[in-house]
């Protein structure tokens, strides 16, 4: 099934893989007893398509048929001939290379074929659609980008594209197109596969290019995708080496099917092992959980986890039923985007809150989403600034008569340093189509002491609003440390500003102390407090603290959590009223939780250790509580030239077997 968030469609998340293998992980299904139920060979590749039985996860029954899916959805016109035998690529994932393309299967989502043009893509256009040249000619309106599939050209060649896409099941094994049918060398053409691009005429699809060269007698031909990514995935000829790859001899129907094939991915499932915790997603930045402020993850009772994160220019959502099988990463973002994603649930839809990647337009989606079936209504805009860099970091929170109020911070460059300051709006009524002019919290003395690690959140109790925002210290150009003093000594701030929400423009000071990180903090309320976990200088360098704020009674006194690094902060609060706060030294991940009525924190406990070969310098976070003394907690690895976003369940009630991580 084409897997895209678009208005009005109804989709899956994970019905392909975007990911070439980078975000199949299964939670540990291993396959066993494979018995080779229908079989086809293909002389001269030297390559059976096969139908399996067997069982995996200690015993679970499954049937994976490749062969039959393959004839299916057009057989060797359609997908070529295979490139591979069937095995397993990742664990839990089996695949296999065709020339034309490449399919999948993964007990939790069965057969899909992956969109490899998406794969193979060098971030032109970010993921997304051409929006230009467009195509006038008669032919059929598709998918999200509205790309016309027509039979002749932008340039007005006959090419034939849309017969051969309508004969070969359409949208159910191309995905959706990325271009018109044009020349790589048109003006405003942006996708290539050629460099320098060529005058040939191709239409990109999700799962398939088609060329045409001009002459109407010769049918439309498929680019060789699946080859294409074998060498993308396997540089430098090493899939040469690997004995799925070579000519093999035919399989017959009641054989057992080859171990070497299903234990391919012997070395991977050691190294997840090692990592600890569920792939959520791989990706191309280390930004992916930014900032601690925003939330990117949530648990829905009776439908499962939500993850939405940053990969390059896009915001990717992903599923889990139980948090030990995530779903291939999709894009739902409409526009480039930059670090500071958020999501939130409100009503029962999902609610996506993003900046464009010049962080000037603000833009709130939301998403009726249940088992991973996602329905998209179009991005509202929140604000246009007209300015680049003046609405950065949005985070976002909902008043008492259910109005969204959105926070950002801008960012102006000064010769001597920089100007940031908060600024927060709110929706005109429940449309959401209009927001108010938005209203400076901070102060012109505050401003000035801003960084780059600054940025805004906001809470209500009952009719009292709370916006935070950090302030690290900073050197000035005279030496001296110019920032909050409440100690004799100059300090970074946990700046505050509250009061009632209808009278936004006259909040009061309510600073919570000192501050020292970057967007190290979580703001939530459970509607009769707002929670603050925030990093203070200490003597060891950084202590994760935590307060919390009332109308009456202003900020509480201060309980330190913990001894914590830089870019390493989550928070949640479950059901029952218990405070679960997250916080990393160094690989250590760990954990400790307030339960409600409590006067203080309970023992520490280990999420994880990231292993030295994997660990980039700070875990970052993420967290949501789930039902039943549960919580889920994301962090990130560094396992290679890419980024991991892992993922894994923690027990109120269970006992640490390793309060130091040192296991």
């Amino acid at each position: 099934m084409v897997i895209l968030l678009v208005a009005g469609l109804s989709v899956v998340i994970g019905g392909c893989d975007p990911d070439g293998g980078r975000a199949d992980l299964s939670g540990g299904a291993r396959f066993e007893g494979l018995i080779v139920e229908a079989a086809l060979y293909f002389p001269g590749v030297d390559h059976n398509v096969v139908k399996l039985r067997g069982t995996y996860a200690g015993g679970r029954p499954f049937e994976a048929d490749f062969l039959g899916y393959f004839n299916a959805t057009g057989g060797s016109e359609r997908w070529g001939g295979p490139i591979s035998e069937l095995f397993e690529e990742r664990p839990g994932t089996l695949v296999q290379y065709f020339s034309n393309g490449v399919l999948s299967y993964r007990p939790s989502w069965g057969m899909e074929w992956r969109p490899v043009w998406d794969l193979l893509e060098k971030g032109a256009v970010g993921g997304g659609f051409e929006d230009v040249p467009t195509n006038a000619n008669d032919g059929e309106v598709v998918g999200p980008g509205n790309q016309v599939v027509s039979n002749v050209s932008v340039e007005g060649v006959t090419v034939g594209f849309r017969d051969v896409y309508e004969h070969l099941s359409g949208k159910d094994t191309f995905g959706y197109p990325k271009s018109a049918a044009r020349s790589d060398m048109h003006p405003d053409a942006r996708l290539s596969i050629d460099s320098p691009p060529t005058d040939v005429i191709r239409q990109y699809f999700q799962s398939a290019v088609l060329e045409g060269y001009g002459d109407a007698t010769q049918a439309p031909m498929f680019r060789r995708l699946g080859e294409e990514l074998r060498a993308q995935i396997y540089p430098d000829g090493e899939w040469a080496n690997l004995a799925v790859f070579l000519r093999t001899a035919p399989l017959g129907v009641g054989e057992s099917y080859p171990e070497a094939y299903v234990g391919h991915s012997a070395v991977e499932v050691q190294e997840v092992r090692e990592a600890g915790g569920v792939l959520v997603g791989r990706v191309r930045h280390p930004y992916a959980l930014s900032y601690h402020p925003q939330r990117h993850l949530l648990y829905r009772e009776g439908d499962g986890w939500y993850a939405f994160f940053l990969d390059g220019d896009d915001g990717l959502l992903a599923y889990s039923r139980d948090g030990t099988d995530f779903s291939s990463p999709e894009a739902v973002t409409h526009v480039p985007v930059a670090p500071g994603l958020s999501m939130y649930e409100v009503g029962g839809e999902l609610y996506l809150l993003y900046t464009d990647s010049s962080f000037m337009r603000v833009f709130l989606r939301r998403a009726q989403v249940s088992g991973g079936e996602v329905r998209m209504a179009e991005p509202l805009l929140v604000m246009d600034r007209g300015v680049s860099f003046a609405a950065g970091i949005p985070n976002m929170a909902i008043d008492p008569v259910g109005r969204p109020w959105v926070v950002v911070r801008s960012y102006e460059s000064t010769p001597t340093g920089a100007v940031v300051n908060i600024w927060v709006t709110h929706a005109t009524d429940a449309s959401m189509r209009e927001w108010t002019q938005p209203v400076r919290i901070s102060s012109d003395e505050q401003a000035s002491r801003g960084g780059a690690g600054t940025s805004g959140s906001l809470a209500f109790v009952d009719e009292g609003l709370v916006i935070v925002f950090d302030i690290d210290a900073k050197i000035g150009t005279d030496g001296k440390v110019a920032g909050y003093q409440d100690d004799g000594q100059y300090h970074g701030e946990m700046a505050g500003y509250a009061g009632d929400y209808r009278d936004v423009e006259n909040l009061a000071t309510a600073n919570a102390g000192q501050f020292k990180g970057t967007h190290d903090y979580a703001l939530i309320s459970d509607g009769k407090r707002a929670h603050l976990a925030y990093h203070r200088p200490a003597a060891e360098g950084q202590m994760m603290s935590y307060r919390f704020w009332t109308p009456d009674s202003s900020w509480s006194e201060r309980l330190d959590v913990g001894v914590t690094g830089t870019h390493a902060t989550a928070m949640t609060l479950d059901s029952e009223g218990n405070v679960w706060v997250f916080y990393g030294i160094r690989a250590e991940v760990k954990f400790r939780v307030l339960k409600n009525g409590e006067p203080a924190f309970g023992q520490v406990r280990c999420v994880t250790r990231i292993p030295d070969v994997r660990y980039m310098g700070s875990p970052w976070l993420a967290a949501a509580a789930a039902t039943r003394g549960r919580a889920g907690v994301m962090w990130m690895e560094r396992p290679g030239e890419f980024w991991e976003v892992r993922f894994r369940t923690v027990v109120l009630e269970e006992q640490s077997e390793d309060v130091d991580c040192a296991g």
